[in-house]
């Protein structure tokens, strides 16, 4: 019995591990962040906000707006945040980064960008539709509306983190986030670093680390 419930709790305690590092496969209908353009306040790095339909383009996070009847992509270099209601995203190494947590001159953001190599398995095995891509847009335009209006249709995407340190994305792996902590912080991260539960993959875990920079 002893035998037993050791193994049981040795069990129970893997299974939480396991799931603490598991990322939940994302998937959207549409290159898109958002199903339809919405009001996106844009303050540029000059100090001005000014409020376009906007959207997020899901093959390399860039930030897409009207202006003038055209869709227009805009120059990160020249923003310094975008607001979609309570969703706030800043550049994150030429990308736009949703904001999860931050602290003093430390921001905790994850970039969704479409997965192109589960697309071009995908492709490669039959499973997915072929794409045509507009280069004034840098947008893809799907030309198989049959494939796209099944229940099953889907375009996988994936998620990073990262560290933005006064205005550089600092990719949210152990390698590097290592050399980054402050001396006095090196141990409680060592110690960290033990702990089965933390994991490099979620963001609440992450959160932590705003403390040891």
């Amino acid at each position: 019995m002893k035998r037993l419930s050791i193994l049981f709790i040795f069990l129970i305690t893997c299974a939480g591990a396991m799931a603490q590092q598991v990322q939940v496969e994302k998937h959207s209908k549409t290159p898109l962040a958002y199903p339809e353009f919405r009001d996106g306040a844009i303050t540029f790095t000059f100090g001005t906000t000014k409020t376009y339909k906007a959207d997020i383009f899901l093959k390399d996070a860039s930030l897409i707006y009207k202006s003038g009847g055209k869709t227009l992509k805009a120059s990160l270099a020249q923003v310094r945040s975008v607001t979609f209601g309570t969703d706030s995203f800043i550049p994150t190494g030429g990308r736009l980064g949703r904001v999860i947590a931050a602290k003093d001159s430390v921001t905790l953001t994850d970039v969704t960008t479409i997965d192109m190599a589960r697309i071009e398995h995908d492709v490669e095995t039959g499973k997915n539709s072929s794409f045509l891509d507009m280069p004034e847009f840098n947008v893809f335009i799907d030309t198989n509306s049959d494939y796209w209006g099944r229940d099953d249709s889907y375009i996988p995407l994936k998620t990073e983190y990262f560290f933005v340190i006064k205005g550089e994305a600092v990719p949210a792996t152990e390698k590097v986030i290592r050399q980054r902590i402050r001396p006095d912080k090196k141990k409680d991260f060592k110690e960290l670093m033990k702990n089965r539960f933390w994991s490099w993959k979620d963001a609440g875990s992450l959160k932590q680390l705003l403390e040891y920079f």
